[in-house]
């Protein structure tokens, strides 16, 4: 389980909301470069910052790095 940011969406945030994301949040590549080191089974994305994506393009984002299996979580899912 990892938290993530939508990379397509980060391009439209303001300047200062950047910098903070990028400081202490997570981008849907880096999130793919990390997953590709540490090989979960299943990645579960979640505390998802979409910016006007959806769930599935969002996993998209993250799959154009990281070839293995990523679900967009929700509350209570069970996996």
């Amino acid at each position: 389980m990892h938290e993530v940011y939508s990379a397509a969406g980060f391009a439209g945030r303001p300047p200062e909301w950047q910098r903070y994301h990028r400081m202490y949040h997570t981008s849907s590549a880096e999130l793919a470069a990390l997953a590709t080191k540490s090989r979960p089974g299943l990645l579960v994305l979640y505390h998802q910052l979409f910016w006007g994506t959806t769930d599935e393009a969002l996993v998209a984002e993250v799959k154009q790095g990281y070839e293995r299996k990523v679900v967009s979580g929700r509350d209570l899912d069970v996996f």
